[in-house]
């Protein structure tokens, strides 16, 4: 059975309503394909914006792609419209790394795009004297080092990533995966960018959580850890069975999917 949600005009089952009103401090929320996950994340929002008060500015939610973006926003614009809609921040981790950095002045850079990091690293492989046909397979290697995942390295291979890290630098460019390494090792590291942070996000939700990679959950971790009083609230969506509790300290944990 579904019913209206008190913060919005979704219908909702009983689950879904229990996890998108819920105030426990943390909250998981498994949930299998099709059984509504970017439902109970608009939910969510609406209820934080009309029921607790929040700020749509302070309000992230992250998701994969820039497609599932731009149908959340056009959801939640469905449901709030307006001017909530727009201080709404809904991105992808790579757009959210971005923000971050350039809210701590270090965005001085140009994102190098798919097409641009083959060509990188064919001129990386040639530089080397290597086979510059490999260079999608030299990409995936490069892309499992920067997420912290295992790869054997030889030392040719070690010669490529040193060349194609160069070939980034020379034209001030990053790549996809070094917007995460950067903005983890920056909240990391400084107490200062990483209040920044959560205050961009004082409220964040996380599609598809289930999908998050080591580099990913650093960056939610970072953004968890308390700083002085602050008060942050992460909401992640995923996929399986369904449960919920309360997390430590002065920070909240709402995670669907």
């Amino acid at each position: 059975l579904r019913g209206p949600c008190s913060a919005c005009q979704l219908q909702l089952s009983a689950e879904q309503a229990a996890a998108a009103l819920a105030h426990a401090r943390a909250v998981l929320v498994l949930a299998g394909p099709g059984s509504g996950k970017t439902r109970v994340i608009v939910a969510r929002v609406c209820h934080l914006v009309r029921e607790r008060g929040a700020q749509p500015s302070s309000i992230m939610a992250v998701t994969f792609t820039t497609k599932a973006a731009m149908e959340m926003r056009a959801r939640i614009n469905a449901e709030l419209g307006g001017a909530n809609v727009r201080a709404l921040q809904v991105c992808t981790f790579h757009s959210a790394c971005i923000r971050f950095l350039r809210a701590a002045g270090q965005g001085k850079f140009a994102v190098c795009d798919a097409a641009e990091q083959r060509k990188l690293a064919r001129e990386a492989l040639e530089t080397v004297g290597s086979d510059p046909s490999q260079a999608a397979l030299v990409l995936q290697h490069i892309s499992c080092i920067k997420n912290g995942e295992s790869a054997q390295q030889t030392d040719e291979f070690t010669s490529v990533l040193a060349a194609y890290t160069a070939l980034l630098a020379k034209r001030n460019l990053v790549d996809f995966d070094d917007l995460l390494v950067r903005c983890v090792a920056l909240l990391e590291r400084d107490p200062a960018a990483r209040r920044a942070g959560r205050a961009m996000a004082r409220h964040l939700l996380v599609d598809e959580y289930q999908d998050t990679n080591g580099l990913q959950l650093r960056l939610l971790d970072a953004l968890r850890r308390p700083v002085d009083d602050d008060d942050v609230q992460v909401h992640a969506h995923s996929s399986s069975s369904s449960s919920s509790g309360g997390g430590g300290g002065a920070e909240s944990l709402f995670a669907v999917g």
